[in-house]
């Protein structure tokens, strides 16, 4: 969603830089042999631009061979500028995309390898080695996977002392961790609850771990829910076998991948057309007025219903309706529900949407 909201503001831009690059073009170049006449400079600038907003919105790129030579240079050369502008932004968002998901479980392994390293810390300048033997502690410090992981993408804390600092005495004079030091042997459920509550509550409630985590990543308090599930639910999966998975972005993400960027190219090429579907729903509703944000939900799910022949039309809808709950106005999910629901019946008759194998579960 922010991803085809950061393209449509490129889009933006390009057209406004392509608009320049005719006005720039006709204007008069006090440095000239010749001085060009200006009214008649004025005049080709006009025509030019007349014609290149045609083409932002019809997407036409012919032109008539009756215009001036001038005019039709320039016009051509601003709609290569367009396009290629779009295509470059397109491909570099969608990268950014794949990167910010990857992004995830960088995060997630760093909060595995704080644990580690406060331990170190500990044990070091407060002369507390309690949670060097924390089997939770030990089984995360041997764990063959997360140190090729860790050392394969050159993730450290090294840098980050006055975290590490600030972590280390919050933890030390935490009332449950004081309790858990008096205990001359832990069990292994105390181990435990004593590494699941300096997660919960000195890690992501403390401003410099927050902090640390928003300048390695501007979408930080979106991802802050899916990296903690991922690192608790580790941590609660460690048992006294000591044995553990780590957790991964998805089950299969290269399919993930190819499904994100489908979606992703499908919606931004097909905008005019999903808009033509949506327009005629909406009532006494002008889709200008929508929001940006309902207006891309709706794109978007009416891709995945076109594009995506196994996902079930309900299981859609049910998604983008709770999207729109998270991320948009109280009314948008009555709007975009009742939107959906007619579109989908209408598009199933149309044949426009075809459901094969999964697809089909739930569409009647």
């Amino acid at each position: 969603m922010q991803q085809i909201f950061a393209y449509k503001t490129c889009v933006a831009a390009n057209a406004e830089l392509a608009t320049e690059k005719i006005i720039v073009k006709f204007s008069p170049d006090l440095n000239a042999n010749e001085p060009l006449e200006p009214k008649k400079q004025e005049g080709l600038a006009k025509l030019s631009l007349v014609h290149f907003d045609q083409f932002l919105k019809s997407g036409n790129t012919d032109l008539a061979n009756s215009l001036p030579e001038e005019v039709q240079k320039e016009v051509k050369a601003a709609q290569l500028f367009y396009k290629s502008a779009n295509s470059s932004d397109q491909i570099r968002i969608f990268k950014q995309l794949v990167q910010d998901c990857e992004n995830l479980l960088e995060d997630y392994l760093l909060n595995l390898l704080l644990l580690s390293v406060l331990a170190d810390k500990l044990d070091e300048i407060k002369k507390s080695g309690k949670l060097l033997s924390n089997r939770l502690i030990v089984e995360i410090k041997n764990h063959d996977i997360l140190s090729k992981e860790v050392a394969r993408r050159n993730l450290s804390w090294e840098n980050d002392q006055d975290l590490l600092s600030d972590l280390m005495n919050a933890i030390f004079e935490d009332a449950e961790f004081k309790l858990y030091l008096k205990k001359s042997e832990s069990e292994f459920a105390d181990d435990k609850s004593i590494v699941l509550h300096i997660a919960k509550n000195t890690f992501f409630k403390n401003p410099k771990f927050n902090d640390y985590f928003e300048n390695r990543g501007l979408n930080w308090q979106e991802d802050k829910v899916a990296v903690k599930d991922m690192f608790l639910d580790c941590l609660k999966s460690i048992d006294e076998n000591g044995t553990f998975q780590l957790s991964e972005i998805s089950k299969n993400w290269d399919d993930d991948k190819k499904f994100m960027k489908t979606l992703f190219s499908k919606t931004i090429e097909n905008d005019a057309l999903y808009e033509g579907y949506i327009s005629p729903k909406l009532q006494n509703w002008d889709i200008s007025r929508l929001t940006a944000t309902d207006s891309i939900l709706l794109k978007l799910c009416i891709s995945e219903m076109i594009n995506f022949m196994n996902i079930p039309i309900k299981v859609s809808l049910n998604e983008y309706i709770e999207i729109s709950k998270r991320y948009s106005t109280p009314k948008s999910k009555t709007l975009i529900n009742g939107v959906l629901d007619t579109l989908s019946g209408e598009l199933q008759k149309s044949g426009v949407v075809k459901k094969s194998g999964r697809g089909l579960i739930d569409n009647k």
